[in-house]
């Protein structure tokens, strides 16, 4: 059913709407491009974690669908370019990310961190709106940086856990078996990075409903 999910938002954000077809410039496409990629593997990984609560995977799903409408939002041609400014958005998560990678390789679940990264994402956005056009475009990239630097958090966690086990903090109970315990420690350590993944799709949300807010405003300006 997700899959199906994706096929047809894809298949929207071809056509001309509120979701397509993607802005001309290089940035809208590229962003759009790397859209795709993050949301399948993002999929992916999910599909092949397993987890201690399936009951939640409605939760995650949704998830996945609210960050595809995001980007497929974003690099539309109504929005690409009017209402945020993409490549100032790329270029702030990115430091974002690697603001919050490094002392989560010796902090482990540094949530605390990735909010504090997150809220300096936003402040950089805001401060640089006059480059991004005006303040408010300034502060809308930010919220959209902050909103792939969650993204891209929570993915940084799984591979690295995944890629590096040794990295994975033993917080299991010492009465389990050997391979309970390190099946418990997989589950258990990429909980904290749930929340992350979740503010995330919430703020892909917010930029969804300013971009649909704001394609009424241009048309009465065109009128």
């Amino acid at each position: 059913m997700l899959v199906s999910v994706i096929a047809v938002l894809a298949w929207w954000g071809r056509h001309f709407g509120p979701l397509g077809p993607v802005g001309t410039d290089r940035a809208a496409r590229l962003v759009r491009l790397a859209g795709y990629g993050a949301v399948m593997t993002t999929t992916i990984m999910l599909l092949s974690l397993g987890t201690n609560d399936p009951a939640g995977w409605w939760l995650a799903a949704l998830a996945i669908g609210l960050y595809f409408v995001g980007f497929l939002r974003a690099t539309a041609q109504p929005v690409a370019g009017e209402l945020l400014s993409l490549p100032t958005a790329v270029t702030l998560a990115l430091p974002g990310l690697i603001l919050w990678w490094i002392p989560m390789l010796f902090l482990h679940g540094s949530v605390f961190l990735a909010f504090v990264a997150a809220l300096a994402v936003i402040g950089a956005g805001s401060a640089l709106g006059s480059r991004a056009g005006t303040p408010t475009k300034g502060l809308v990239s930010g919220l959209a940086a902050a909103t792939v630097m969650f993204l891209l958090i929570f993915l940084a966690a799984v591979l690295t856990y995944r890629l590096f086990p040794g990295l994975v903090p033993d917080i299991s109970p010492p009465t389990l078996t050997p391979t309970a315990r390190a099946e418990n420690t997989r589950a258990e350590s990429l909980d904290p990075y749930i929340s992350e993944y979740l503010m995330g799709a919430l703020f892909s949300a917010v930029l969804t409903v300013l971009g649909a807010r704001s394609a009424p405003a241009r048309a009465v300006r065109c009128g």
